[in-house]
């Protein structure tokens, strides 16, 4: 990009500010504090996902969408097909199609497989809501950021220091486990990390990623455990 700052808006927060704009909503999605300054900082905000959920058989029934011959349990869908209105599709399903988009933000894909609907499905991608189609993460972004489902991260600094005290604090109470309640202290303090996720995300609107490398420690804790265990079971034994 010619400009100095390589910074630009994402697609889901251009189509949330134009949806904004367009309803005269306020304030926008990209002046709200803490979007606002993610941009500012360059760093990312952390939304929660709606699962794509897109039974192919499921053509009738409670939650059904008219048209599509899918069934909704998060996304609405409408056939690209009735919306063209090429010729194959009635007049009153191509005016059903046309208002189920009205007043609504619309994101344009598929779900492709590799081989002429067969084979593997491609632009896939690995979510906290599992294997999901590119269009849909899309989708979750927009959504997530108009329903103010997002959070930013704890600083560095601060994820690193909290890491590095409950690294500690495993380590310490591991070597002074010589009884029951030792040990259960040792897992005590894992689940530490838990609590203060859940205390940060509900009441400072923060995500504290903290599960990969205190999980390392507590599998080495583990091995190290079951390595001192059958050493001992060994001696006794003999």
């Amino acid at each position: 990009m010619q400009a100095s700052d390589p910074c630009s808006e994402s697609l889901a927060l251009a189509a949330a500010t134009a949806y904004d704009l367009a309803f005269d909503r306020v304030p926008l999605t990209r002046d709200k504090k803490i979007i606002k300054e993610a941009i500012a900082k360059h760093e990312l905000v952390f939304g929660s996902f709606i699962p794509e959920d897109d039974p192919p058989a499921a053509k009738s029934g409670p939650g059904a969408n008219p048209g599509s011959g899918h069934t909704l349990p998060g996304f609405q869908k409408t056939s690209a097909e009735k919306l063209a209105d090429l010729g194959t599709t009635t007049i009153a399903e191509n005016a059903a199609a046309r208002a189920q988009c009205r007043g609504r933000i619309v994101v344009i894909g598929g779900k492709w497989s590799s081989v002429l609907g067969r084979g593997e499905l491609v632009d896939r991608y690995e979510t906290p809501a599992g294997p999901m189609t590119g269009m849909y993460v899309h989708a979750n972004y927009i959504e997530a950021l108009l329903d103010d489902r997002y959070q930013r991260e704890v600083p560095m600094w601060a994820a690193i220091g909290f890491d590095v005290l409950i690294g500690g604090a495993l380590y310490l109470s591991f070597h002074k486990a010589n009884t029951r309640r030792g040990k259960l202290l040792v897992l005590g303090v894992f689940l530490v990390p838990l609590a203060a996720s859940y205390v940060v995300f509900a009441n400072l609107n923060l995500y504290l990623d903290f599960i990969l490398p205190l999980t390392a420690c507590f599998v080495h804790l583990v091995v190290e455990f079951a390595r001192d265990y059958w050493r001992l079971k060994s001696a006794a034994v003999a």
